[in-house]
């Protein structure tokens, strides 16, 4: 089961869910994925560091990452059932264009139960 609040999502550990994303200009549009967009939905272990960024100004590894290019990503079963019951950090990253330009456009908690 797949539930939001605000931006924070729980999940209870080992369903597979589809999470159908939106993204908004800076003017509150939607924005359509382009040919060539990639999307990057990432989650991150809180137990291993809080703010998900190591000491060297990398990020740390995620449990969990899932490339898409439409605005629909899927998780299975498979992908949290080896996680503790918790609070994570997701993330939502896109990358638009020939440039490759990154843009963080949703972060939060993403709880397992």
């Amino acid at each position: 089961m797949l539930e939001f609040n605000g931006n924070n999502m729980t999940l209870t550990r080992g369903d597979t869910i589809f999470i159908d994303t939106v993204i908004l200009t800076p003017l509150g549009l939607v924005y359509e994925l382009q040919e060539g967009d990639v999307v990057t939905f990432s989650v991150y272990d809180n137990n291993r560091n809080n703010n998900f960024v190591s000491n060297e100004g990398f990020e740390s590894k995620p449990v969990i990452e899932k490339v898409f290019v439409d605005r629909k990503a899927k998780l299975e079963s498979s992908d949290t059932a080896y996680l503790s019951k918790g609070k994570y950090t997701y993330k939502c990253v896109i990358e638009m264009g020939k440039e490759r330009i990154k843009e963080t456009y949703c972060e939060g908690d993403f709880i397992i139960k």
